[in-house]
C-alpha cells in the first residue's frame, strides 16, 4: 500500500512538471509580435477526386467541408468550380435545393463540365417545382449542348 501511495504522488509530480514545462506564458507576447503567416494549401485533381467520391461514403461531412471549402475560395481556380459541381450535385441528392443552386451556378464556369452544370441546375428546379425555369434551362441546355453525354439520343 506504501508503494502504491508513493507511486502516485511520484505520478502527480511528474504531471504538475510536465505541465509547467509545457506550458508558454509568453504566447501572447510572441503572437503580438509576430504576424500570421498565410499559408497556401494546394489542392489537386487526386484530392478533388479523392474527396468527390467519399461524398458516396455515409459518413461525407469531411469531404463536404473541404470540397465547400475550396469551392468557396476565389483563387481555388478550375478545381475550386469542380469541386462546386461536386457539392452541388450531392446538395442535390441530399434535397438541399437551395444550396445545390448555389453551387451548380458557379459549376457553370467550367468550360469542360458546364455541361452536366447546366443539366442538374435544371434537374435540381424541377426538384424544387420551379417547372418554367427548369424548362428554360433544359431548352438551353438542348441548344447550346446537343452532343453532351446528358443529352438523350434522338
Amino acid at each position: 500500500m506504501k508503494t502504491a501511495g508513493r507511486f502516485l504522488y511520484a505520478a502527480s509530480a511528474l504531471l504538475v512538471v510536465c505541465s509547467i514545462c509545457m506550458a508558454e506564458p509568453n504566447k501572447a507576447k510572441t503572437a503580438a509580435a509576430k504576424p500570421a503567416k498565410t499559408v497556401r494549401v494546394v489542392f489537386t485533381e487526386q484530392q478533388l477526386e479523392k474527396l468527390s467520391r467519399a461524398l458516396k461514403q455515409p459518413s461525407a461531412a469531411a469531404a463536404y467541408a473541404q470540397l465547400s471549402n475550396v469551392a468557396s475560395q476565389k483563387a481555388s481556380g478550375i478545381l475550386g468550380i469542380r469541386a462546386a459541381l461536386a457539392v452541388g450535385y450531392y446538395d442535390y441528392q441530399k434535397g438541399n435545393y437551395a444550396l445545390a443552386a448555389k453551387w451548380l451556378a458557379k459549376a457553370q464556369k467550367d468550360p469542360l463540365l458546364a455541361d452536366s452544370a447546366l443539366y442538374w441546375l435544371a434537374e435540381n428546379e424541377l426538384a424544387q417545382r420551379s417547372n418554367a425555369a427548369a424548362l428554360d434551362d433544359f431548352k438551353r441546355f438542348r441548344k447550346e449542348y446537343p452532343d453532351s453525354v446528358m443529352t438523350d439520343p434522338p
